[in-house]
């Protein structure tokens, strides 16, 4: 008996499109698909409020030159959540069916209790893209993947503790693999460069093409998207494509078309997907995208289409992904959100499948043995489970990292504490126990917030948090995110506009500053009630993508504008500005000033006026000089921009780094201030990092919110943490050491816009996508 696992022919493509463009092009695009690039991250460095700052005296007036650097951090990066999200591939071992495999866009996992809590595969392996699981017949598990270095096949003899590669060549792009149910070392595949099937019968040593493309009369030829094996006779084999489907009644030698009674171009979106009955003889379900479900009885050669989402039901979806047989019934079969108990004949619409406003059932898996038994997946919530054939439905999620995380902030009040804006999500997720449980804040928040919100937290108000995105504005909530009310911005920003950044003053909670595309600022003295201009003279087609104020020096705050305006500076708390004098920079990503450190400045981003691309500078006076801060930074001769800087303020001149660049991303420290770094990664896979946040309760914790933009809504990881080492004091950067204690607060919460690709320039290193 054979276990395989896919997605529907849509997502499939567009998944294993995305990742051989990415292996083919990390930078630029060059393959199939859209190009990949990385999104502008914003971060929010959260200080400590004013007992905690106090609390770093004694070590503060000990600074000294040539005092020893704090050491670096000793632990391992461990995710917390929050879990579930995308998954690619669910499949349940038939020998031993509490064991089930998952793949997604951050590898594969694995439980070994029916689904209700999972552990990671394969954490050595970066990136890893898996689109396709399949138990063979002597239990080899077999998953097709893909990472940045390689694409192909991995293999698995001892449930998954070890794996190696089975390389694909002479193959390009593999659609669909299926293992023969009475041969181990026979497996198919289909092939995106030559359109057809290839069959290897060593475990995946040599291919053999079987089929170049699927014949269609008169018009040619077609591209095969999926291949099936009879499982009553092997020798019997099934190639369908946008035309219709192939049959070989000997292995693979000959074949024969037919076009199924489809109208030409019906199959707009191709087949979904193609079950065979193992318990009839001759029965087959084709799911056929927008021309419905179509059903034969006599092996393919003739078919019968039924429209089992119709008028008829009540419920006009015309569209059919695939079909799921249960175990035990035979009779009773599944597809989306629909259950036949007649084969097919008549349908009815299971209302309960909706978990987080997503249904599960996508990937669909029938559990071996138990009469109604359902495994599926939620693109939103993880896994789903159903023992009532689909009427009822539980989540499980715990140990998926598989949603991506795009910001995280640490409350301050509350070290157990963490909110968290996750991709393609509406609402902010929020821990209060540090990782262990997480749920969605406030009545209503996941409609009003819209979707990935940031959340800014209050670091002198209690239970004050606001949550910022482009798309839906700012909100603010005074009861840790239980109930929230959004701020209207009067005649500051136009109507459909959010803010790209803000700023809480660290002196005053209730001083905000808002900035957003055209040159606009504004200032609120009320916490968000009314707002008031302050825009500085300069360029109208750039946005304010970041601003931080200098906790030291309260007056003082920093403004970045991207694509024309470089660097800005405020002495009377953002009321009037003036711009910097910076070499090199026209587009600011990343601006953070150290928040016990006083004119300690770090700015990351791109130039577009000369063939250096990506710099990232430090000042030590303010603004007044610059100077290169990339000792020890990844890129070698390419600098890329840094996605969120934060501010250690229990460790003058410490700061940390998120980065995106593939192998050598994730997390960097600096102990001098910005002038040297090195890489903290035990533990953390090669996955974007787009922000940072600290919670200074002992022990001090670091948070980074991870995603891998390679499929929709992200695909992974979540949010990981490591417990930070206490740290010996470190020289002071700069004038002022005598400020350090005065000015507890909050660094800077700020979004960059998507970014178009600009004329004569090369194409942005981040995602063209702005998942809000």
């Amino acid at each position: 008996m054979i276990s395989r696992c896919g997605v529907g022919a849509a997502s499939a493509l567009n998944a294993l499109a995305l990742a051989v463009e990415r292996l083919r092009s990390p930078w630029t695009g060059g393959g199939p698909g859209p190009s990949r690039r990385r999104k502008r991250g914003s971060g929010v460095a959260t200080t400590l409020r004013r007992a905690a700052v106090l609390g770093l005296l004694a070590g503060a007036l000990a600074l000294a030159p040539g005092a020893t650097p704090g050491r670096a951090a000793s632990t391992a990066w461990a995710p917390i959540g929050p879990y579930g999200g995308p998954l690619l591939c669910i499949a349940i071992d038939p020998a031993n069916p509490v064991v089930r495999y998952a793949g997604s866009a951050v590898g594969i996992f694995k439980s070994t209790d029916e689904g209700t809590t999972w552990f990671h595969l394969t954490p050595t392996y970066r990136n890893l893209l898996v689109t396709e699981l399949v138990i063979a017949p002597d239990g080899a598990l077999w998953a097709v993947a893909s990472d940045a270095d390689r694409s192909g096949l991995l293999r698995s003899s001892d449930a998954g503790a070890s794996w190696t590669w089975v390389p694909l060549d002479p193959l390009d792009w593999v659609w669909w693999l299926v293992a023969d149910p009475a041969n181990a070392a026979t497996l198919y595949v289909s092939d995106h460069r030559s359109g057809g099937i290839y069959r290897t019968t060593d475990g995946g040593a040599t291919w053999q093409p079987l089929l170049d493309r699927c014949p269609v009369s008169p018009t040619g030829s077609s591209t095969v998207n999926l291949v099936a094996i009879d499982p009553l006779d092997t020798r019997v084999l099934y190639a369908f494509s946008a035309q219709g489907l192939c049959k070989s009644s000997d292995a693979g030698a000959t074949w024969s078309f037919t076009d199924m009674g489809i109208p030409p171009n019906r199959l707009t979106t191709g087949l979904g997907w193609f079950t065979l009955d193992p318990g009839v003889p001759g029965r087959i379900y084709a799911g056929l995208g927008n021309w419905g479900l179509s059903i034969s009885t006599d092996g393919g050669a003739t078919w019968a289409h039924q429209s089992p989402f119709g008028a008829e039901t009540g419920h006009p979806i015309n569209y059919a992904e695939r079909v799921v047989i249960d175990s035990v019934a035979r009779s009773t079969i599944y597809d989306l959100n629909y259950r036949s108990t007649d084969a097919g004949a008549t349908w009815v619409w299971l209302e309960a499948g909706e978990i987080y406003g997503t249904a599960c059932s996508s990937n669909l898996a029938a559990v071996p043995g138990a009469a109604g038994g359902l495994t599926a997946t939620s693109s939103r919530g993880g896994v789903c489970r159903s023992s009532d054939g689909g009427t009822s439905w539980t989540r499980a999620a715990a140990g998926l990292h598989t949603r991506g995380a795009q910001y995280v902030a640490a409350d301050p009040f509350d070290a157990g504490s963490v909110y968290v804006g996750a991709s393609g999500i509406v609402g902010l997720f929020k821990t209060t126990d540090g990782g262990a449980s997480w749920s969605v804040t406030g009545d209503g928040a996941p409609e009003i917030l819209g979707f990935t919100p940031e959340p800014v937290v209050d670091p002198m108000a209690s239970g004050r948090i606001y949550s910022r995105s482009t798309a839906d504005g700012l909100w603010r909530s005074t009861d840790g995110g239980a109930s929230w009310l959004q701020l209207g911005f009067g005649d500051c920003f136009a109507p459909s506009h959010g803010p790209d950044a803000f700023a809480i003053h660290p002196g005053d909670s209730a001083i905000l500053l808002a900035g957003s595309w055209g040159n606009e600022l504004c200032r609120s003295t009320d916490a968000g009630g009314t707002w008031a201009s302050v825009n500085p003279a300069g360029p109208s087609n750039g946005f304010f993508g970041v601003i931080d104020f200098d906790d030291a020096r309260p007056a003082d705050v920093y403004a970045g504008m991207a694509v024309t305006g470089g660097v800005w500076k405020s002495t009377d708390g953002g009321l009037t500005w003036f711009q910097l004098v910076v070499r090199d920079i026209s587009d600011v990503d990343e601006l953070a000033v150290h928040p016990v450190t006083p004119g300690v400045v770090l700015v990351s981003g791109e130039n577009t006026r000369i063939p250096r691309d990506d710099y990232f500078l430090r000042s030590t006076d303010g603004g007044a000089t610059w100077s290169d801060a990339t000792a020890g930074w990844p890129g070698g001769s390419e600098t890329p921009a840094a996605m969120d800087i934060l501010g250690d303020p229990t460790a003058p001149g410490t700061f940390y780094a998120a980065v995106n660049y593939l192998a050598q991303g994730g997390v960097y420290r600096s102990t001098d201030g910005g002038l040297s770094w090195a890489a903290i990664r035990e533990g953390l896979f090669d996955i974007d990092v787009w922000q940072l946040a600290l919670s200074t309760a002992a022990p001090a914790r670091l948070y980074a919110a991870a995603n891998d933009f390679s499929l929709t809504n992200g695909g992974g990881a979540g949010v990981f943490s490591i417990d930070l080492p206490v740290t010996e004091p470190v020289p002071a950067f700069g004038s002022g050491a005598a400020l350090l204690l005065l000015a507890p607060g909050l660094h800077a919460a700020r979004r960059r816009r998507q970014r178009a690709e600009r004329p004569g320039g090369r194409q942005n290193l981040r995602s063209s996508r702005d998942h809000e």
